[in-house]
């Protein structure tokens, strides 16, 4: 399963113009960065012309959000505390914290100076999309200098930074990601494609045909759908079928905030999720519902409207001709869940929390998990029982 938000990509193209027709305006968010970008150029400028010492020194700070893991206390039912290795799994929970990291220039090493290079470098290519309303992508900046970068994650690490920094989403900073995500049903012309790129431009009109949007964690099972016609032949209408391959990225995110943005101001349409019954797939379906911890600032892309439909290995615990493909949870799996547990304790105790707790025990327990793909086992197949699972969601 992949966890990297970016991975997947589509070869690299030319820079995406916002829009042929209309007038590009900068948003207040974009004259945000420009101006930050502008004042930090200025500064520079300014310190390099210093005629006393320290002569030429100039820094640039940028906030950056770090995770750290703290183990939980635990105590017994009289109060009692715990020690580790006692009766009892230890419980960690991630904590977000930020911090200032520091560039200046000239550095004390060879690396210092590298990395205020990377920092003038991605700075300017933000200051040139934002001029010209040209969206760029994070690999667009990559290979503009790859001999600089030296690899991906350094373009993709500083942008988060910018963007955390300047209070605004990546978005804002007229950079994103190329997008992995797949779309079927949203055009008749083009009946699979990639999340577009200028999905701004996508009006009420473009969607007024869709009755519901499922939301399908694995690529493999999309395919599967889609070779079923399962958009165009469901009980609920038309519908479109999404899949960002695993975890989802900011471009899949938000591409489906604005569909359902839109089509709230003609008829609100649901979204459903269909996830592994594990806990890779439980913290997918929060990562849409929820986003990412790390960037708290585009929460405006978060989709809590997502109804979950499955897969619950609960579901199935009658059905034994099912429960045969379920599959034994690995390490990795029960210490997953377990975190995830801990961090439950101290977040909202809204039911769809409680369902996912209530899950996680369950695998915890049984110590089993289940795939999407095991429900082709069962009469109808998948596609049969997904029409049953949204007529009752």
């Amino acid at each position: 399963m992949d966890e990297d938000p970016d991975a997947d990509m589509l070869d690299v193209g030319s820079p995406t113009l916002i829009s042929s027709s209309s007038v590009y305006i900068p948003s207040a968010a974009n004259l945000k960065v420009l101006n930050f970008i502008e004042t930090t150029f200025d500064n520079i400028i300014a310190g390099l012309e210093v005629e006393r010492p320290p002569f030429g020194e100039v820094a640039v700070h940028l906030m950056r959000i770090t995770r750290s893991k703290s183990r939980a206390k635990r105590h017994d039912r009289s109060g009692a505390e715990l020690n580790a290795g006692s009766s009892g799994d230890d419980e960690s929970s991630t904590k977000i914290r930020s911090r200032q990291v520091r560039y200046s220039w000239p550095g004390d090493t060879a690396k210092e100076a590298e990395r205020f290079a990377y920092l003038l470098a991605i700075l300017g290519e933000i200051r040139s999309a934002i001029l010209s309303g040209v969206v760029v992508t994070k690999r667009d900046i990559y290979y503009h200098q790859p001999e600089l970068f030296g690899k991906q994650e350094v373009v993709d690490r500083w942008i988060d930074d910018i963007a955390f920094t300047c209070g605004v989403t990546r978005k804002d900073l007229m950079v994103t990601a190329s997008p992995k995500g797949l779309v079927c049903g949203l055009c008749v012309e083009e009946r699979v494609q990639s999340v577009p790129m200028n999905f701004d431009e996508i009006t009420g009109e473009d969607v007024r045909h869709l009755n519901w949007i499922l939301v399908v964690e694995k690529e493999a099972s999309f395919k599967t759908l889609v070779e079923s016609n399962f958009d165009q032949a469901c009980a609920l209408g038309v519908g479109m079928l999404v899949t960002a391959k695993g975890y989802p990225d900011l471009q899949t995110r938000s591409f489906l905030r604005h569909v359902l943005n839109i089509s709230a101001l003609l008829s609100p349409i649901p979204i459903f999720g269909l996830f592994d019954g594990d806990p890779d797939g439980l913290e997918i379906l929060r990562c849409y519902k929820s986003g990412s911890d790390a960037l708290a600032q585009e929460a405006i892309y978060n989709l809590p409207e997502v109804k979950w439909l499955g897969v619950d290995v609960c579901e199935f615990l009658g059905n034994p001709q099912v429960m045969n493909e379920a599959v034994a949870l690995t390490s990795r799996d029960r210490n997953r869940a377990k975190g995830m547990l801990s961090r439950i304790h101290v977040r909202d105790a809204s039911a769809q929390t409680a369902s996912t707790k209530r899950m996680l025990q369950m695998m915890l327990m049984l110590g089993k998990k289940m795939e999407i793909q095991a429900l082709s086992k069962i009469d109808g197949g998948l596609c049969g029982w997904l029409e049953k699972a949204v007529t009752v969601a």
